[in-house]
């Protein structure tokens, strides 16, 4: 372990480094390592489910256990979501030509400025490409300001980096004075497959603009689904406030293990001005469950390639989850600090049920096995036992490899903390 400082009380501004236009200036992150930049973020801790944001005013002593996990006093915590977010976007407005036959302009070499809501020292410029895209790395998850001007026209609208890469829209300059939105995708399913299930959801249009939206209509789509349905909604928007319109949709068989969709959405208002937005859709071919049993309840976290987490805090639970891509993993670790009276037997199936605790004795079996480099491998069909004692940290990455023995309809029941 590394006692370190965090003690960063500099204003840092960066310039975005995307590739192929995307950021104005090359300036990695790697230059700011002396700042402690790691810990900047949002943290959960392993005791309470409480998050915690670090910032750049923070004078905390902080221990670092692994790269992902630090100890802040008697407390652990894990990071939520990734230490730099790969993100795009697109700027655009409308072409100027006659109302009925409006199209969209793509706007490049226009600065576009994202600014943490939480911690105003960081900060990012990034300016668009000839496309009018955009594309940074530079900033740790959490809720941004984003913030576009050219001359009298602007776009202002808060957007939220959560996983590792992050498609965060597109966004439409208009006249100061007038409506604009934000769109947004609700739905209670946690994930989509290909079984051509009917799934329900919301599309979620805030107008972020400067004055009511009169008389809006709505067309939306999910190219190449199986099925779609929308109910008609219509009417205006007062400023901040927003309509929400249901749709049903469903997704055809595929051969691949994943396939991203796009759900498009076009508004127009009764002056024939238009917005348009997209939101991609990933359907997964088929899912495994993964159960998890221990003799006491256990705390830890499941984190998915793209870095979103799932906290656990159970004794016997089964998750539903997506199979993906075989190169790709799930991270699965469980903790037990400073807490004698929490150690326990715990088993993990991956397709299939956990082994019996009664004759189980060696409590050193997947030791050492507190950090990601040594972390046990679990594949489709594996169940195995092992035992978490004091101040542990046990960690498995879930392998893809072999595929699904068997297809499996165990509901996603979780106690999420978030």
């Amino acid at each position: 372990m590394r006692n370190l400082v965090l003690a960063v009380l500099l204003i840092v501004q960066f310039s975005g480094c995307g590739s192929d236009g995307g950021g104005s200036s090359e300036n990695d992150i790697s230059q700011f390592k002396d700042r402690n930049i790691k810990y900047w973020g949002e943290w959960r801790s392993f005791q309470t489910g409480e998050t915690k944001y670090i910032t750049t005013k923070d004078d905390i002593a902080i221990t670092e256990v692994e790269d992902n996990i630090i100890q802040i006093d008697s407390d652990y915590y894990i990071r939520l979501g990734s230490r730099n977010v790969n993100f795009s976007g697109e700027i655009y407005k409308e072409q100027e030509q006659a109302r009925a036959t409006k199209g969209y302009e793509s706007i490049g070499g226009i600065d576009i400025i994202l600014q943490n809501i939480i911690d105003p020292n960081i900060k990012a410029e990034v300016s668009s490409d000839e496309k009018g895209d955009f594309y940074d790395n530079s900033l740790p998850t959490g809720d941004y300001n984003l913030k576009v001007e050219r001359e009298n026209q602007f776009v202002e609208s808060e957007v939220s980096l959560v996983r590792e890469d992050e498609d965060i829209g597109a966004f439409k300059l208009v006249p100061k004075g007038l409506a604009n939105f934000k769109i947004e995708f609700e739905s209670e399913a946690e994930f989509f497959y290909a079984d051509k299930d009917i799934y329900k959801g919301f599309i979620k249009i805030t107008n972020i603009g400067n004055s009511i939206a009169k008389g809006l209509n709505f067309i939306s789509k999910i190219d190449g689904s199986n099925t779609f349905k929308d109910k008609p909604v219509l009417g205006s928007v007062k400023v901040k406030e927003f309509k929400k319109i249901p749709i049903e949709f469903s997704f055809p068989k595929q051969n691949g293990t994943i396939k991203q969709y796009i759900l498009n959405v076009d508004i127009r208002d009764a002056e024939n001005r238009a917005w348009r937005e997209h939101i991609n859709l990933n359907a997964y071919k088929r899912s495994f469950a993964l159960h998890i049993k221990s003799e006491k309840r256990i705390k830890g976290s499941l984190k998915f390639p793209n870095w979103k987490s799932i906290s656990l805090d159970t004794k016997d639970i089964i998750l539903n989850l997506p199979v993906l891509e075989d190169e790709k993993f799930y991270t699965l670790l469980f903790t037990n600090y400073g807490d004698i009276d929490a150690e326990t037997i715990y088993g993990i199936g991956i397709n299939r049920d956990v082994k019996d605790f009664s004759k189980f004795r060696d409590t050193g079996i997947f030791e050492p096995n507190n950090n990601l480099a040594d972390s046990t491998i679990l594949k489709i069909g594996d169940s195995k036992i092992s035992y978490l004692h004091i101040d542990d940290v046990d960690y498995f990455k879930l392998t893809m490899e072999n595929g699904i023995a068997q297809f499996n309809t165990a509901l996603f029941n979780i106690n999420r903390w978030e």
